[in-house]
């Protein structure tokens, strides 16, 4: 496997997504899901390596290169494996930037407070439906 410089962790909709147009910006990218059939989410186009397995586990982490991660963007459906990712790749791998989705507002702040760069789709909902309840330009 090559060098690679930005590790996702989920391929949902969400992950499939960002691994795309990373990939398209011609970033090297490795995307780890549990599920196989969650890479059919990923075009044709997409130039990175999938790799298939649990990211909890040490092994399938080894396998995806971490410690040449300079990026890692975790993205799966659950706060708490994300919170726990996170934890490892900051304090065990040493990542320079690591991004996680928390579902949970309530959940936000102590874990900024941390180090982590936090997308919450809950709060950009909500700030999203105020400006348009206030007049504000939507851009879907």
């Amino acid at each position: 496997m090559g060098k690679a410089n930005t590790l996702i962790i989920g391929c949902g909709r969400l992950g499939a997504s960002i691994a795309r147009n990373l990939s398209e910006d011609t970033q090297n990218v490795v995307i780890i899901d549990r599920s196989e059939l969650a890479f059919k989410k990923l075009n044709a186009s997409f130039s990175g390596i999938s790799v298939v397995g649990d990211a909890t586990q040490i092994s399938v982490l080894e396998e995806a290169e971490i410690n040449e991660m300079k990026t890692a963007i975790i993205v799966t459906d659950v706060d708490n494996v994300n919170i726990l990712l996170g934890e490892l790749l900051i304090h065990r791998y040493h990542v320079e930037d690591v991004v996680i989705r928390l579902t949970d507002p309530e959940l936000v702040s102590a874990y900024q407070e941390k180090g982590f760069k936090i997308v919450c789709p809950t709060l950009l909902s909500v700030n999203k439906v105020l400006t348009m309840c206030s007049g504000g330009e939507f851009i879907a």
